[in-house]
């Protein structure tokens, strides 16, 4: 396909950097609370889809998205919650 990428985040991707000296507990921690910015910037997103599609099979995965949000030690991404897969993401 020959389509050069880009080896820096974009700006709008610079909060993912994480300091290179943190390890164990403290990158888990680190990583966690970065994540959590954009899954909060989705949500509204989602309830957008929850109210304006009518397709059954879109609504049900907006719902499961939107659905409880699990605490940092028990992360579970949303395709194990559908598939009864164990592991991290």
């Amino acid at each position: 396909m020959n389509i050069p990428l880009p080896n820096q985040p974009a700006p709008q991707q610079q909060f993912v950097t994480t300091p290179p000296s943190e390890s164990g507990r403290q990158f888990d921690n680190t990583s966690a609370d970065i994540m959590r910015v954009p899954q909060g910037q989705i949500f509204p997103v989602i309830a957008e889809i929850r109210t304006a599609f009518r397709n059954t099979p879109v609504r049900q995965l907006a719902e499961l998205a939107n659905g409880p949000r699990p605490s940092r030690e028990h992360s579970v991404c949303p395709a194990q919650r559908v598939t009864g897969t164990s592991g991290r993401c």
